[in-house]
């Protein structure tokens, strides 16, 4: 989960990353989030969608607004960041980036509503 666009060229939109970043991901979800003063746009990983497509990494998208009807991010508090362990090279940004292993969740997303759940 990224705060705004995954793969943008302007820090203040989401995360600049490259495909490469990002090409062991299994889902790549960017959420629309107001806490920064103003609701960012969504890219729906158009940036890079063919890439996703072909490495068949999920993609999904999150407003967080009215429209959402359900959205808690805290439920992945319950299993342990891994950042540490996996990038000890990066000391400086345990915190501000998070490695969490969720393997007993299902994603499942309806193209034709727009209707989308993840959970365990």
């Amino acid at each position: 989960m990224t705060p705004g666009r995954i793969g943008t060229s302007s820090p203040e939109l989401g995360v600049p990353v490259t495909f490469g970043d990002i090409s062991n991901f299994s889902i790549v979800c960017e959420v629309s989030d107001n806490r920064v003063g103003y609701m960012p746009e969504l890219s729906y990983g158009s940036h890079m969608f063919q890439d996703l497509v072909e490495a068949e990494i999920i993609y999904g998208a999150i407003w967080n607004d009215k429209k959402t009807r359900k959205y808690h991010p805290e439920l992945l508090e319950t299993y342990p960041d891994r950042f540490s362990e996996i990038c000890k090279d990066f000391p400086e940004l345990k915190g501000m980036i998070q490695v969490r292993e969720v393997e007993s969740w299902s994603f499942v997303l309806d193209a034709v509503t727009n209707h989308s759940i993840c959970g365990g």
